[in-house]
């Protein structure tokens, strides 16, 4: 049986709902699990007109900044969301509280952000851009790692004193992800969608990033929602998710992808303006990353899903103990409301 157009999934209204997801990121859902890198991150996403208009909202800025970089598709539909979020990181060796040299310094990143998808359905193509607004280097993230280790009988992380721009310092990302279907064919129970993107970032992280990525299985979903190339350690932001709800069974796919990392500067690897105790040079540094994910989703209940990913990325620091792979595991539970 043949689905309904993709285009068809979702009215030019669905931006009148409010959805939300849960993303909780942690190298602790791998096996084996290694305490160290990027650690953990957790964010909340809520999308919709009020992730637009509320009194915290962004929104105007991320205008701003469309504005100014030429962004202007001619869109069919438009989409907005709003995230919180905290990510953290760890050197390898974190049962010293003596600063760790030739390893990923502590980091840590607390922040707010908007973000807008321009879609265009004739040709499969969208623009999602985001602002961040943040702050480095406060306690939350080592306050929080510790309890969930006091909880889970773990030694404590005790090295967070030494980690990027301690005390505090503040930061922001303004990024653009350009991306379109190239391939696809939706049937009852083997649809399939390919996707290239390509985006760049300027701020905490400035870089430019290639991207290949792909879902398989039952689709219920449209093109739109599936953007798994935007995600890095942060900004996760997700436009409503609309299945169209006279098809009986539920969406079960999987997905997996690849980016490739051109980047020019990493606050969480290079420290900000304020002195950082442990910081690379940019030429310790490497600057072409590669970035490879898995997994699947499965919704429970109609609007109901929840997804599980894996997570890759090649070594960023060119030597000393620093010099290797990072792994870790994602969770997603996401709510149509």
């Amino acid at each position: 049986m043949v689905m309904a157009a993709q285009e068809d999934i979702a009215p030019a209204n669905v931006d009148n709902k409010t959805d939300w997801a849960f993303y909780l990121d942690n190298d602790l859902f791998i096996t084996p699990s290694i305490d160290r890198d990027y650690t953990a991150g957790l964010s909340i996403v809520f999308s919709g007109d009020s992730a637009a208009t509320h009194l915290l909202s962004m929104d105007a800025i991320v205008g701003g900044f469309d504005s100014l970089s030429g962004i202007n598709i001619g869109e069919d539909l438009r989409f907005h969301s709003y995230e919180f979020g905290i990510a953290g990181f760890t050197p390898n060796d974190i049962f010293t509280s003596f600063p760790v040299q030739d390893d990923r310094p502590y980091a840590s990143l607390v922040y707010v952000a908007n973000s807008r998808q321009y879609v265009r359905t004739n040709n499969k193509s969208s623009l999602i851009s985001t602002f961040s607004l943040g702050v480095l280097g406060l306690d939350i993230a080592g306050n929080l790692q510790n309890t969930v280790h006091k909880i889970i009988n773990l030694d404590e992380a005790n090295g967070w004193h030494n980690q990027i721009s301690n005390g505090g310092e503040l930061t922001f990302l303004y990024s653009v992800s350009g991306q379109r279907v190239r391939w696809s064919n939706y049937t009852d129970d083997k649809s399939y969608e390919i996707k290239t993107a390509v985006k760049g970032s300027i701020g905490y992280l400035t870089d430019i990033t290639l991207s290949l990525s792909g879902r398989w299985g039952r689709i219920r979903s449209p093109w739109w929602t599936f953007n798994p190339q935007t995600s890095e350690y942060t900004e996760k932001s997700a436009p409503a998710l609309a299945t169209l709800k006279s098809l009986q069974k539920n969406e079960l796919y999987f997905w997996s992808g690849a980016s490739v990392h051109l980047r020019a500067y990493n606050v969480f690897l290079q420290g900000q303006t304020k002195d950082s105790v442990v910081t690379f040079d940019s030429d310790e540094l490497n600057h072409a990353i590669l970035d490879m994910w898995l997994g699947v989703t499965a919704e429970i209940f109609h609007g109901i899903r929840i997804s599980y990913s894996v997570r890759g990325q090649t070594a960023e620091i060119k030597q000393g103990a620093g010099n290797r792979h990072q792994f870790w595991g994602g969770i997603i539970l996401s709510v149509e409301i």
